[in-house]
């Protein structure tokens, strides 16, 4: 998993320490795993037809990291949920257009 280091933006594959400035990424290397594992059960539950479970999931792995595919999921678990106000939220940070006019 690629990791930009947040204090000097270098860019690292699996390094626990920044090879640049030393800053230690085993945190923030825990939490983009916990979003993906999270990402990756909300995925089963909306297969499984299960739209609470499967919201929930994606706005606990969105809250971990800000990504196209938590929004995603989250719109298409608001869809199934036929919470259509709610999915345009999340159409919208998928898209990355929050804040910007239609």
């Amino acid at each position: 998993m690629e990791i930009t280091c947040p204090a000097c933006r270098k860019t690292s594959l699996s390094e626990a320490q920044c090879g640049r400035c030393g800053a230690d990424l085993s945190t923030l290397r825990q939490i983009l795993t916990t979003a993906a594992q999270v990402l990756a059960a909300g995925r089963r539950f909306l297969r499984q037809n299960d739209g609470t479970k499967a919201l929930h999931a994606a706005q606990s792995a969105w809250h971990l990291k800000h990504s196209a595919a938590a929004a995603q999921l989250a719109f298409l678990a608001c869809l199934q949920q036929r919470q259509f106000a709610v999915a345009e939220l999340w159409y919208m940070r998928a898209t990355g257009h929050v804040g910007k006019c239609p």
